[in-house]
């Protein structure tokens, strides 16, 4: 897979970062390829000197022009039907699901489009080149994706401990997910000088390390392995449920159950100057890899449909819910207006709040699209007012198109008798806060001009002058008087007047005094009475709520206590 070079120098951490240069040693060494093993075996040769390293390559060429049966051209690796390619041996391979290649900066400048017409159904891309993201792999994940050929990755890995294959496991992934990755992401165990010197133990901590970080973040992880490692370097048992890419060259692999076959290195394929590596594809990965998904690679999300990131657009997952990506492919949190309606998103999923939903200390609603809504709310036969301003849910004493209503801690709107602040108050079956002459339950009240109930006093009704005793219960007329409706007059002044003119005391006009000490909502809802008849046609659960306060006016059978207790809506 990894052509290697003439010597690999490692950073301070061990893993290898050089390729394809000196490493200032001056003694030449050349490498050796067992190609029917399908491994490399490096052998250096010191001392040699050039003249015999010449003849050696002249001999080795004059022979493999003498046997023509050596050749290893794309021909050999061709479909004869489909699921059916012949071998070099001339013999058949039957199964295959699909051939491949793999490639890296190695093969330089690729023409993809010559390529895809060529039977190659998908590619193993190369992700490092000298301790960085491989150089050629935007442009030939791009192109080769451009001309319908699936994406899937490797990185040859130098690490010796599992904090290094961690390492790995974030460079891969931090460079895949960009890309449209539909085949597995390959560990490639071939390195003898670094993963080739450590115990089986230890090489399995590694794989598994870089496999379970690749499985974590969504990924299909397999491993890339020859005969030879398969045999003697990895522990099957220990890395049971892991698939393996084979590698064996020029003749049929020993391993039993590859996903995929590493056939020849010295491949040829339209588009592609030189040999190339030529894959087959045993297992179909459709099941194992989902076209639709989302993973959580560094911390952060991300959504994938038919394979592709999605960025700067808004998507409905599984369950409906509307998520909004923004340019880099991570889910808008929090607020977010789109096309002038106002969304959130929470913050732990990313995903649109439906329903009631808390941010902060205040409640909102949104409908199933995730809209703010605002105004008036019947939800399960239940009356809420969300400000006009900023949606929030209102509480307490509310004034909405010049008309208070009062909604208890969990939001819903009262009706009937409420005790608030030690105040009796009477909203009719609207909401609607009353003032002046009631008649509840054959009982009649007298509400002042701010609402609240009065007791023990005397009051003015229609010329009448009528006793209110402590419940509030008014009595029958005990004179008359020609004061202003609603005027308050002392027991004493009755006394001393016995005449139909009655002395009164100054009618208390309160009103934009109550407005001002009892309207607690951030701000006045806009008008989302649209006509009387919507208001009459409010209805509360609460009200004929029976309550055993005992002053309640006259033992009323429909009074709400406003306890003040916290409620979710």
């Amino acid at each position: 897979m990894k052509k290697l070079p003439l010597c690999t120098e490692s950073d301070k951490t061990g893993v290898s970062i050089g390729a394809k240069h000196s490493c200032g040693n001056s003694k030449s060494w050349a490498e050796y390829t067992d190609r029917n093993a399908g491994s490399v075996n490096k052998k250096r040769y010191f001392g040699l000197k050039s003249a015999v390293f010449s003849a050696l390559t002249a001999a080795f060429t004059f022979t493999w022009a003498l046997y023509p049966h050596t050749d290893v051209s794309a021909k050999q690796w061709g479909m004869q039907s489909p699921g059916v390619y012949k071998l070099i041996d001339g013999s058949t391979l039957n199964g295959v699901v699909a051939r491949g290649i793999d490639v890296s900066h190695w093969q330089g400048k690729i023409d993809w489009k010559a390529v895809a017409a060529d039977d190659v159904k998908f590619v193993m891309l190369g992700t490092r080149s000298q301790g960085r993201p491989d150089p050629t792999f935007d442009y030939n994940a791009s192109s080769a994706h451009k001309e319908g050929i699936a994406l899937g990755a490797y990185i040859y890995s130098y690490a010796t401990n599992t904090k290094q294959a961690e390492a790995e496991a974030d460079l891969v992934l931090n460079l895949i997910k960009d890309y449209p990755i539909s085949y597995p992401v390959a560990f490639d165990a071939e390195d003898e000088a670094t993963l080739g010197k450590l115990p089986k133990s230890q090489i399995t901590a590694i794989i598994l390390t870089f496999t379970n970080k690749i499985r974590a973040a969504g990924y299909y992880p397999i491993i890339y392995a020859n005969d030879y490692w398969i045999a003697n370097k990895l522990d099957l048992d220990a890395l049971a449920g892991i698939d393996i890419w084979v590698a064996r060259y020029n003749k049929r692999h020993a391993y039993s159950k590859p996903v995929m076959w590493q056939a020849t290195e010295t491949g040829s394929v339209n588009g592609i100057k030189g040999n190339v590596d030529i894959d087959f594809q045993y297992k179909d990965f459709s099941s194992v890899i989902p076209k639709d998904t989302t993973r959580t690679i560094a911390g952060k999300t991300y959504y994938y449909r038919d394979y592709v990131l999605q960025k700067d657009t808004l998507i409905t997952d599984e369950k409906g819910q509307k998520i909004y990506i923004d340019k880099n492919g991570n889910a808008i949190t929090g607020w977010s207006v789109v096309d002038g309606k106002k969304f959130y998103y929470d913050p732990s999923t990313g995903k649109t709040v439906t329903s009631w939903f808390k941010v902060g200390d205040t409640w909102y609603f949104f409908d199933k699209d995730g809209v703010l809504q605002t105004g008036w709310l019947n939800k399960d036969k239940l009356w809420y007012l969300l400000s006009s301003d900023n949606g929030s849910m209102q509480t307490g004493w509310v004034k909405d198109n010049n008309i208070y209503y009062y909604f208890d801690a969990s939001g819903v709107m009262q009706t009937g008798w409420v005790l608030h602040d030690s105040q009796w108050y009477y909203l009719n079956s609207s909401g609607a806060m009353q003032t002046g002459y009631i008649v509840v339950n054959d009982n009649r009240y007298y509400l002042d001009t701010d609402g609240h109930m009065l007791k023990n006093t005397n009051i003015v009704h229609e010329g009448s002058i009528f006793v209110i005793d402590e419940n509030g219960v008014m009595g029958p007329p005990i004179g008359t008087s020609q004061s202003p409706e609603g005027t308050k007059i002392s027991s004493k002044n009755i006394d001393k007047s016995k005449s139909v003119d009655m002395v009164y005391e100054q009618r208390i006009e309160s009103s934009a005094a109550f407005e001002a000490a009892t309207e607690t909502s951030p701000a006045q809802t806009k008008a989302a009475h649209k006509s009387k008849n919507k208001k009459g046609s409010k209805k509360s659960k609460n009200k004929d709520t029976v309550t055993d306060d005992e002053n309640c006016p006259d033992g009323c059978t429909n009074a709400n206590v406003d306890t003040k207790s916290p409620g979710q809506p």
